[in-house]
């Protein structure tokens, strides 16, 4: 959800709901009605563009926030000043709908990505050379989410998270569509070791949720971490783990926000953390909001995204003294890039989904 208000008589709601959206990170948001007793529930606005934080008047007239977006699959140079990258940007797909969180193959020849032409999310690959697309997965169950593909550094296979019904599970399938199956029932932020033997995720098979790796040739799960709040692993193949974990605030003992967010790197994966940055939740982009970390081929930088202002810019992390540099400039661009970011194997480039988009606020007539 993003926003609600009263209907003028008191009986309901209008409310912003991702619900219906076959993408997430962010989702299409529409707007619904809803009685107080849960009766009545239904949408009032339909398609491609989202509207956010209603009101409305003792007109019925209701004002809102719209959002028309566009994405696409951007190779983006980070040896550059941060304006020049983006001006020296080569665009990989050509979208007339939406796309999520690329991955790229170990050779770099292809990037995975999701997208909803066809009017669901489902997982394609493009040619880095522009060259064409291929949709691999076909899926049409408006109960089923896909997102965050990861492909394999032995190139043979494409991990992926596949939500049912709000239950998420990570689901593998051979780059050319074939052999589509669970791998982790239960699992959410996958994550590859850099020789692709080992797949590491988030467990939700226990309370609270730990972090874990699994042979892929097959073997029964291992505890890498029982740290409450961590999420999203990203092993170093110097035995190291760095790591991402939230603090929120609470009132009365319930979750209220997100506060911050720490990124941190245990050596080895099991042993003791050190703190290499705390972000304020203001600067995670997303809905919701999720830190995105990506390590570089040599180990030595993590790469992420971070509100600027009305925009997101792409920055990397220095994991030898915890620095910052800035990689990208888009001005007073509306972008968002947010939960999936990936580098070539050169470690010269990164490949983000780039969305632009355009928000004006609207008074509408007689939709109640």
């Amino acid at each position: 959800m993003q926003g609600y208000c009263w209907l003028p008589d008191g009986a309901g709601f209008v409310y912003s709901s991702s619900r219906g959206s076959s993408l997430y990170y962010p989702p299409l948001l529409n707007l619904r009605t809803v009685g107080c007793r849960g009766d009545g529930d239904r949408p009032l606005t339909f398609g491609d563009m989202s509207y956010v934080e209603p009101d409305v008047g003792a007109s019925r007239k209701l004002l809102t926030n719209r959002i028309r977006s566009h994405s696409d699959i951007w190779k983006l140079p980070v040896d550059g000043s941060p304006s020049d990258n983006v001006q020296a940007a080569i665009r990989i797909t050509r979208q007339t709908g939406h796309v999520r969180t690329p991955s790229v193959s170990p050779e770099g020849a292809e990037v995975v990505y999701l997208s909803d032409t066809g009017g669901h999310g489902n997982l394609w690959i493009a040619r880095a050379d522009q060259s064409g697309s291929r949709q691999i997965t076909f899926e049409v169950d408006p109960a089923v989410v896909i997102g965050v593909p990861k492909w394999s550094p032995r190139g043979d296979l494409i991990v992926f998270v596949l939500t049912r019904n709000g239950q998420a599970g990570l689901w593998g399938i051979h780059p050319d569509g074939s052999n589509l199956r669970e791998v982790v029932a239960k699992g959410w932020a996958p994550a590859w070791s850099g020789d692709g033997r080992w797949l590491y995720y988030q467990s939700f098979m226990q309370d609270p949720p730990r972090l874990e790796k699994i042979p892929v040739e097959g073997g029964e799960p291992i505890v890498v971490r029982m740290e409450p709040d961590a999420s999203l692993p990203q092993p170093a193949d110097d035995f190291g783990l760095y790591y991402v974990v939230t603090t929120g605030s609470h009132v009365l003992g319930r979750w209220q926000r997100i506060a911050e967010v720490e990124i941190r790197c245990a050596r080895p994966e099991n042993g003791a953390f050190a703190t290499m940055a705390r972000l304020p939740a203001e600067q995670i982009p997303g809905v919701p909001p999720i830190v995105t970390i990506a390590l570089s081929p040599d180990g030595r930088r993590l790469a992420t995204a971070l509100i600027d202002g009305a925009t997101t810019n792409l920055w990397e992390l220095s994991v030898a003294d915890g620095t910052m540099r800035q990689l990208t400039d888009f001005g007073d661009r509306q972008i968002m890039i947010s939960r999936g970011i990936a580098w070539s194997s050169d470690g010269r480039h990164l490949y983000a989904a780039v969305e632009e988009s355009e928000r004006d606020i609207v008074l509408i007539d007689g939709l109640l």
